[in-house]
């Protein structure tokens, strides 16, 4: 019997060019929309400039940076 293998998530952040900026691969609890403010405090350090955040619609969400 093969190995089971269970689906990790992860929230990852990208630039506009698709180049990896962040990520966070949490417990498989956590939803998209409850990682988000995870990954974006785990960039903040690194990319202080950091102003706008695009996000599909699973992150609805009202964040301030």
């Amino acid at each position: 019997m093969p190995a089971r293998r269970s689906k990790a998530a992860s929230h990852i952040l990208t630039d506009t060019l698709g180049l990896l900026v962040g990520a966070v691969i949490p417990t498989a609890d956590i939803q998209d929309r409850d990682g988000a403010p995870d990954v974006l405090v785990s960039i903040r350090a690194s990319f202080p400039w950091l102003r706008h955040v695009f996000a599909d619609g699973e992150c609805a969400l009202g964040l301030t940076l």
